[in-house]
């Protein structure tokens, strides 16, 4: 999960937005509207930053 993160990361703040995750979901062929994706990241942002933090993706990923 860390590796994947690391990838998705493409800014290097150690946090996931909405570009990084839509553009990572695309290259899977998992298209998304951006809608989809700004849900994704607010149903699992649990500190409110609008971000995902490793922690946060983590957990995502194991509840899916």
């Amino acid at each position: 999960i860390q590796e994947i993160f690391e990838k998705m990361d493409v800014d290097g703040s150690g946090r996931v937005g909405v570009a990084e995750l839509s553009e990572a979901m695309e290259v899977l062929g998992m298209k998304k509207m951006e809608g989809e994706v700004y849900a994704m990241i607010r149903q699992n942002d649990v500190d409110e930053d609008g971000v995902l933090s490793m922690e946060e993706f983590s957990h995502f990923c194991y509840s899916s």
